[in-house]
């Protein structure tokens, strides 16, 4: 691991290019990340060491954020089911983030067009895309009853006259 020191000393060319070759490496390394998660989901490895789930597994064990972890998984999931995303996310049409936007409503009747129209775009576009995909949510009327308060009112000592 380079030090803040080592890397002061280096060209401001060398640092770019070390900073490219290294965000590289993480996309690749995240790929093989995703490609491993889906196969212990496959496998449920998880179970054997008391998780009740992947998510938990995920941040319990790999210590992931709970984003993180939620993204990772719908990443590997979307990865195992339809594995054209590979390629969006190896050639970096798509990212974790968007991927993870369209896992809800991605399915065989839709994939060939969500998938191109959400390659290349940005999250923002993304929501925008999903949001014509999800049905409206209809809210149920609601009856939630209202209390009112009243003021207790003292008694008057009054005495009897006799």
């Amino acid at each position: 691991m380079a030090s803040k020191q080592s890397l002061s000393n280096l060209s401001d060319n060398a640092l770019l290019s070390r900073l490219h070759k290294l965000v590289t490496r993480e996309k690749q390394t995240t790929l093989s990340i995703l490609v491993h998660l889906a196969e212990v989901d496959r496998r449920e490895l998880y179970l054997a060491y008391g998780f009740s789930s992947l998510f938990d597994y995920c941040v319990g064990d790999l210590g992931y954020s709970r984003s993180a972890a939620g993204r990772r998984i719908a990443s590997a999931r979307i990865i195992r089911r339809y594995p054209e995303v590979f390629g969006l996310l190896e050639s970096g049409a798509v990212n974790l983030c968007t991927v993870g936007l369209v896992a809800p409503i991605l399915d065989d009747g839709n994939k060939d067009l969500l998938l191109r129209e959400i390659s290349g775009k940005t999250k923002l576009q993304v929501e925008s895309i999903v949001a014509r995909y999800k049905p409206p949510i209809a809210y149920r009327d609601r009856v939630r009853p209202v209390r009112v308060a009243v003021p207790q009112t003292r008694k008057k000592n009054h005495k009897h006259r006799k």
